[in-house]
């Protein structure tokens, strides 16, 4: 009887996972409507500090944005209206008290990790991320392939936004939201942890050497020392270790940075997962909802990444459904 009792509960879940991925999904629409444009994966409200500025003035992240549009008005109006809480140019995410807080339709209710666990202020956690597609993410402010322009705050001002005639793929076969696991329990799992990886810069074939089954094999090549934190303990910050999945390796694979230590882990490969067994919930441009497999095509992971703009992804379907003008609308249309 347990094993049925458990898989029921899973199932009602994923329903509720569902249900928060088809309001963010409705939400990223309204905010098209609204600025004709979808929200960037980070950016800057230059309000009170240059736009020049290159601390973390830039880093709120596009689910920031997207508050105003999910009935979180007054959330959204705190967070942007902000820029140096607590003194200082480069503020503290976690100090300020709206960033501690949760926002219960960026939580997945199969994740079991404890809100804020283990750290004092807790910080506000968040399941949700935005795609990222088939390059490795945080290597160029130009990445068009995706649906969320990323920015590292070393430009004048924030790269144009994407907007949905810029996805000649076709909204129904591009993703813009997926999941990750929230991280930080020292387990070592897929699930929430990233590994270090010095061989990403040509292909991700390494990044999958580093674990062995759902664990990774060195507990010292995880990320996320010198106080910075781990996957989905920022919910506002926008820095694609925080707030990006990409559509390389197939859901829940390992993911990997290029960076141990301290300082932001922009560059990297960041797998979408999850608790829900056999794949992930994601969304895609058009509203839809759908769950993913974890064995969905996902091409040669020795194959280099693809160019900045356009061209076919070499990570099969799974990257396809990643990027915005690959041209793979074919290949796309069988797997559905």
């Amino acid at each position: 009887l347990l094993p049925a009792v458990q898989a029921a509960r899973e199932s009602a879940r994923r329903s509720s996972c569902m249900n928060n991925m088809k309001q963010l999904g409705l939400g990223l629409q309204n905010h098209h409507d609204a600025k004709k444009e979808f929200p960037r994966l980070q950016f800057d409200n230059c309000s009170g500090v240059s736009c020049t500025d290159t601390t973390n003035t830039w880093m709120k992240g596009g689910f920031v944005s997207l508050l105003a549009y999910i009935e979180a008005n007054d959330t959204y109006q705190q967070l942007y209206n902000s820029t140096t809480p607590g003194g200082g140019a480069a503020y503290s995410k976690w100090a300020y008290p709206s960033f501690q807080k949760t926002i219960d339709p960026y939580l997945c209710p199969s994740d079991f990790f404890p809100r804020g666990a283990g750290e004092s202020p807790p910080r506000g956690t968040r399941n949700y991320v935005m795609c990222q597609g088939d390059r490795c993410s945080g290597w160029s402010n130009d990445i068009k392939r995706a649906a969320f322009i990323w920015n590292n705050g070393a430009v004048s001002a924030p790269p144009k936004a994407i907007q949905m005639k810029d996805i000649t793929d076709g909204l129904s076969k591009t993703l813009v939201l997926s999941e990750r696991c929230i991280g930080g329990d020292n387990s070592n799992s897929i699930r929430g942890d990233t590994a270090f990886s010095g061989s990403l810069t040509s292909n991700p074939a390494g990044c999958l050497s580093t674990a062995a089954g759902d664990k990774y094999v060195d507990p010292t090549q995880i990320v996320g020392a010198g106080g910075f934190s781990k996957t989905g303990r920022l919910w506002a910050d926008g820095c694609p270790y925080y707030g990006a999945f990409n559509t390389i390796l197939p859901p829940n694979s390992p993911s990997c940075s290029i960076r141990l230590g301290s300082g932001d882990r922009v560059n990297g490969v960041f797998s979408a997962n999850s608790y829900h067994p056999g794949g992930v919930v994601a969304c895609m441009a058009d509203g839809a909802v759908l769950f993913v497999a974890n064995n969905i095509d996902s091409g040669d992971p020795t194959q280099s990444y693809p160019s900045v703009t356009t061209g076919k992804s070499p990570y099969g379907v799974w990257g396809a459904m990643g990027s915005i003008s690959s041209g793979s609308a074919e290949l796309l249309t069988t797997a559905f």
